[in-house]
């Protein structure tokens, strides 16, 4: 008996996306391993449409900086990365 393939890739509509929003906030954002798997499924084929505001980022590039003691370049090239890759997350 043959079982289909569960990694066969999956066509999904163009339409997927745009019906699924999620906030990511702070705490999601600051937390890497989080983060880079949302934003990873958040990438064509879009999974979900991430949203978040000038405040979230701001406050994400505080925790980084100030509680994880991510050095301040680190810090604002993680902000300049999510804004030019996920430019219409920002809302």
């Amino acid at each position: 008996m043959r079982f289909p393939n569960p990694y066969s890739s999956v066509q999904l509509p163009d339409s997927f996306a745009t019906n699924r929003l999620a906030i990511l906030d702070a705490c999601v954002l600051a937390n890497y391993q989080l983060c880079d798997t949302l934003l990873r499924i958040a990438e064509p084929p879009a999974l979900f449409e991430p949203k978040w505001s000038v405040e979230i980022i701001d406050e994400t590039v505080r925790v980084l900086q100030n509680k994880l003691n991510w050095p301040t370049q680190v810090a604002g090239s993680f902000q300049r990365e999510l804004k030019a890759n996920f430019a219409e997350a920002l809302s």
